[in-house]
């Protein structure tokens, strides 16, 4: 898109047999010599602090912490990040409150996802089967086992078989590199599976109570008082995955918690029914009976829910979000 960027270390290797990197530490560019400067998790985890130089009142750069921590409460709640200008925040609810520096963020897809669920098969030729391949048992997983799978089955049989860590079949030498480089994400069999199967359930986090005090401890003791009751609750928490967004691409119907329901926030948001399918876990009834009346229903949500995420969620829309916010900041906030 034009616009030079730097690391302060040489990260992602672009091509197996070479040390190229996307991110290319340079010596002649220092953070605060830039428009903005990104940090994320990883840095602090590493014992990394906040740059003198970057974040010093007469420095004019735009600092920005990416925040896509699993968490109800994750370290950008910590008073000493009200010094980021911006922190991009993935897993946000509308019925949350967040720190005024807050936006709504997305893990989203990125250019190997999208070389690896394409092209895929025509819809017609899928496997007409729902994957439930979780390896951890998240509550809202336990919540859609219970409430809807098995309800589901007589429309569409379910595939929970899992597949081997240790599986190479087809894989290439640029397979084995995106393993490398993704932290163990990029499975071909996977996304052949996902290429190849009708639908797939993306459910992970949990329903939350509405915060009842600032003390973490006391909002997970009334989630498990509500659990106990059998209490279903309006705030879907930890809900984004990469399984959602590899769905999507893949043309695989999504299904997920309703996000209007369950107050999910993103920069923009689907449409149930439309671009993925949405569950209210109060009321099951109504989505067997549209998916039994409509036998194309299915066809043309893999196809919106598809051109939809590769149009709002792909390195290129997401990366003129990020520069919008970084230009809208630089205009307002300074």
């Amino acid at each position: 898109m034009g616009v030079p960027f730097y690391s302060n270390t040489n990260y992602w290797r672009i091509r197996p047999n070479s040390e190229e990197t996307l991110f290319v530490q340079s010596d002649k560019v220092k953070p605060e010599d830039c428009s903005a400067v990104v940090m994320s998790s990883p840095w602090f985890d590493d014992g990394g602090g906040f740059p003198d130089k970057v974040f010093d009142r007469g420095n004019r750069c735009v600092t920005v912490y990416v925040d896509f921590s699993d968490g109800i409460r994750t370290r950008s709640w910590d008073r000493e990040f009200r010094r980021f200008d911006i922190i991009l925040k993935c897993h946000c609810n509308r019925l949350t409150s967040y720190p005024d520096n807050f936006r709504p963020w997305a893990f989203g897809l990125s250019n190997r996802i999208l070389r690896a669920t394409d092209p895929g098969p025509d819809f017609m030729d899928r496997k007409p089967v729902m994957l439930v391949n979780y390896r951890h048992p998240h509550p809202t997983r336990k919540l859609a086992k219970a409430r809807l799978l098995n309800r589901i089955r007589s429309l569409l049989p379910i595939d929970e078989s899992v597949e081997l860590f240790d599986d190479r079949t087809g894989e290439t030498d640029d397979d084995r590199l995106q393993w490398e480089m993704s932290g163990r994400r990029h499975h071909p069999p996977y996304y052949r599976k996902l290429q190849e199967s009708v639908a797939c359930a993306c459910f992970g986090g949990l329903l939350m109570p509405l915060e009842p005090s600032d003390k973490e401890r006391y909002k997970l003791a009334a989630y498990r008082f509500a659990r106990r009751l059998g209490l279903l609750t309006p705030r879907a928490v930890q809900w984004d995955s990469w399984r959602f967004w590899e769905a999507l691409s893949a043309g695989c119907v999504a299904f997920h918690v309703d996000f209007d329901k369950y107050k999910v926030s993103l920069p923009v948001m689907p449409e149930n029914w439309k671009h993925y399918v949405g569950v209210d876990f109060d009321n099951v009834e109504p989505l067997i009976t549209r998916l039994s009346a409509d036998s194309s229903l299915l066809a043309r949500i893999s196809s919106e829910g598809r051109a939809w995420a590769r149009a709002n969620y792909g390195p290129v829309p997401t990366a003129q979000r990020f520069l919008d916010l970084v230009a809208e900041f630089r205009h307002v906030g300074r």
